[in-house]
């Protein structure tokens, strides 16, 4: 295989094309108006503020169980939620009223998808779901409108699921929440501005075993007041769906328990010197990176259509999903001038955006791909999207790029040889924590 980062040799640029679409163009920039307020949160952070906003600020502490307690749950999202909503309704992208969000899924209203070691409560004989279980979901159905929900309880013990409930719930005034739903985003919004988190409500985490305090590192006391306005009242639970709940169990019986390490994704594939020392020598706690403000609003547009527009597809075992937008793999770049319209010129002017296309495609078995690229300056706001429609005419060929660099990269990390792997671009130099070690270019080119 070839040195150069773009994997030359394969021949892969005559079998992609590129044609501009207009339309989606301009669809996309009329939801600009959508994209207030401003900047946008987290529907997640809202409800336990006060660890949201340590998590922009400083250094995550880190827990070296967690990651594999993360894949177990992500392993077990995808084995209930195809018995809880519609394929094309799964891990469902949206932006509304200043607040991103993504749905484990959808099915006439929010279904959302809880496991853990105590999922839920019992009391005089019925299932009661813990409040933030609630909030989430409150926060979920005041943002769309919702009047129903669905709520999957998972009880776990180490890698075995022991019990399995699915809560029907009821929504009764959405618009009540949306309005409390609105102060708390602002009074977060307030606090990052500002860099002071007095005015959050106590963290709910406080002395439960929140990794702040166990850090240190938070300047909470124990005495703030609790949040001004609950969600979780304003949610009922009307009944459960037991033969909902017995498929979950006996899909997840057997389940076999996650790997220690991720399968390389394709970011890994397209830059693997980086993704070496990713694996080899993982940064302990990386501070909170900046995400360019173009990129952000190019992100908020796509997510502000019709539900089901912008979603991520199964992962699977390759733990390469990737976006989808109109059920398509997407690739969303910026960059400070635009792509020329011409195919070929395209595809030279910003190839790693195109070999990425590819391998999106040949992961998820697909022959087009979108490519939404923001234009703006490094640092500030979205001036204009271009939109491409990209045709994928050999997968097969990604799938050999994917193969023999997944096999490169297993055998730099086995005989320890990263100098073997292709350098990454120069411009990704400044984002790299692993600098000089690695031994890329130190120039940086216009991108």
């Amino acid at each position: 295989m070839d040195d150069g980062p773009w994997a030359e040799r394969y021949g892969w640029k005559p079998t992609v094309t590129a044609v501009r679409r207009n339309q989606l163009e301009q669809e996309l920039e009329g939801r600009r108006p959508g994209l207030v307020p401003w900047p946008p949160v987290a529907a997640t952070d809202l409800v336990d503020p006060r660890p949201a906003f340590y998590r922009r600020r400083l250094p995550e502490p880190q827990d070296p169980a967690r990651g594999t307690a993360i894949q177990w749950g992500r392993a077990l999202h995808r084995v209930a939620a195809p018995l809880l909503a519609p394929v094309s309704r799964i891990e469902v992208n949206f932006f509304r009223g200043g607040v991103a969000g993504r749905l484990d899924g959808w099915s006439d209203g929010p279904v959302e998808i809880k496991s853990g070691a105590v999922p839920f409560a019992r009391a005089s004989g019925a299932i009661v779901a813990h409040p933030d279980h609630l909030e989430q979901v409150a926060i979920y159905a005041g943002l769309l409108d919702a009047r129903r929900s669905t709520l999957a309880l998972l009880r776990t013990q180490a890698h075995r699921v022991e019990e399995v409930r699915v809560l029907e719930l009821a929504i009764d005034d959405p618009g009540t929440i949306r309005g409390a739903v609105a102060k708390r985003a602002e009074r977060l919004r307030s606090s990052l501005r500002s860099g002071d988190p007095s005015g959050l409500p106590r963290c709910r985490w406080r002395d439960r075993g929140c990794i702040w305090q166990a850090a240190g590192r938070c300047g909470c006391r124990g005495d703030e007041p609790v949040e001004p306005e609950p969600l979780a009242d304003s949610i009922r639970v009307v009944g459960e769906v037991p033969a909902q709940a017995a498929g979950i169990e006996s899909r997840c019986r057997g389940l076999p328990p996650p790997a220690m390490e991720e399968p390389w994704n394709i970011s890994d594939l397209i830059y693997p010197r980086w993704a070496y020392f990713r694996r080899e020598r993982p940064v302990a706690e990386a501070a909170p990176r900046g995400i360019s403000e173009s990129w952000l609003e190019l992100r908020s547009l796509t997510e502000s259509g019709p539900l089901g527009e912008s979603r991520v597809a199964d992962a699977s075992e390759t733990g390469s999903g990737g976006g989808l937008f109109r059920e398509h793999p997407l690739v969303l770049k910026t960059r400070t001038r635009p792509l020329p319209d011409e195919s070929t010129a395209a595809v030279e002017a910003a190839p790693q955006y195109f070999l990425e296309a590819g391998l999106r495609c040949a992961f998820l078995g697909d022959r087009s791909a979108w490519l939404l690229v923001g234009i703006g300056p490094r640092e500030g706001s979205l001036e204009r999207v271009q939109a491409f429609e990209v045709a994928v005419g050999s997968p097969t060929v990604f799938s050999r790029i994917a193969r023999e660099r997944t096999a490169r990269l297993d055998r730099a990390l086995t005989e320890r040889r990263p100098a073997e792997l292709p350098a990454c671009p120069a411009w990704r130099v400044p984002l790299c924590p692993y600098q000089p070690d690695c031994g890329c270019p130190g120039s940086r080119p216009q991108r």
